[in-house]
């Protein structure tokens, strides 16, 4: 399976410092059409009462369970060797792999924190009437799905594990559009900031979504080719009456990625904006200085042709020689504004 680029993983390391680790938390719903049970281990070794179990079972593991646990789950359940590797590498990319009786997926959770996008993978395997899900920490955007359990709402008691799967994946994507939410509330106040009072915090502001937007649709082009894979199910663990519902989740992927890329517009235009602003400023700047130093030029000839003190200059010997100057030049400076009024160049 191949992995994240080094340079995007150092990325999402980052983001995902503060919220890595946490307590650890292993918790089952067991239900059917006729009722269902909630409970949380404190032992995987736990798990295996659940491994024949009638009903339809979901074995939620949240909190960075390292590999002695998520391998010891693996023995268990007759996981495939290297999908309970990949689920423990950090990093991953979103993926779809089939074996001999389960299916393995890589999916990528999105949220905010503190203003900031972060992700999580979310690694699932999906075997006969058993879902297990593994998160990096407690904390998701599945309690919808455990609502629907509990109150026995839709049609999520009446139907199979892959449909759970299903479900859990559509909560994940509509998240996604949570977070796009979020990106579209920061461009709205950048745009006004643009238009008011451009500068340096502005241009970075409109750096960072950028390169979230870039993030976001990184990270939902490899979620379609997800749902492509449990589309095109072979193995049997996807059934036929679910595979109807995945077209919603193929659309939904499409919708991310155009959102994604109009975001991406609106940056790129709202860049052009703050730099003809910026070019709009410097360009007034400059006309008033420009405008300045020419009323300075005459008045400049005219102070250095009697600052020469030459003898023969009679001016020099008149009694109303200063005044005169004086008002000859106020006369020309105001003449040249109203010269350039005129021109509507001010």
């Amino acid at each position: 399976m191949n992995s994240i680029s080094p340079i995007m993983h150092r990325y999402w390391s980052l983001m995902r410092l503060s919220e890595k680790g946490g307590e650890k938390k292993i918790k089952v719903f067991s239900y059917s059409k006729e009722g269902y049970e909630e409970s949380e281990l404190g032992s995987i070794d736990s798990l295996s009462e659940y491994l024949n179990s009638g009903g339809i079972v979901w074995i939620d593991l949240q909190g960075g369970h390292g590999r002695e646990d998520v391998e010891r789950l693996g023995e268990i359940f007759g996981l495939h060797p290297s999908a309970v590797r990949s689920a423990l590498t950090s990093g991953q990319r979103p993926t779809y792999e089939e074996f001999e009786d389960h299916v393995f997926i890589i999916a990528s959770q999105v949220y905010v924190n503190k203003g900031m996008i972060m992700r999580e993978q979310i690694s699932i395997f999906l075997r006969k009437n058993t879902l297990i899900t593994i998160q990096e920490r407690p904390g998701d955007v599945f309690e919808p799905v455990r609502r629907k359990i509990r109150e026995n709402t839709g049609k999520i008691r009446s139907k199979g594990a892959d449909y759970l799967a299903y479900s859990i994946m559509r909560e994940i994507l509509d998240h996604y559009f949570e977070v796009l939410e979020h990106l579209g509330i920061r461009i709205d106040k950048i745009e006004e900031g643009v238009l008011k009072s451009p500068d340096q915090r502005i241009m970075r502001e409109l750096h960072e979504i950028r390169r979230e937007i870039l993030f976001l649709k990184h990270m939902a082009w490899p979620m379609r080719g997800v749902i492509d894979g449990m589309y095109r199910d072979e193995s049997g663990n996807i059934t036929k009456d679910t595979k109807k519902y995945l077209r919603s989740l193929q659309d939904m992927c499409l919708q991310m990625i155009e959102i994604s890329e109009t975001y991406r517009d609106m940056v790129s235009s709202m860049t052009d904006i703050y730099l003809s602003s910026l070019s709009y400023r410097s360009n007034e700047i400059m006309k008033i200085l420009t405008i300045i130093a020419t009323i300075f030029i005459p008045l400049t000839f005219i102070t250095g042709l009697y600052g020469m003190n030459f003898r023969n200059m009679p001016e020099l010997y008149w009694y109303w020689g200063y005044p005169t100057v004086l008002v000859v030049m106020f006369l020309i400076a105001v003449s040249m504004l109203l010269y350039f009024r005129k021109k509507r160049w001010i």
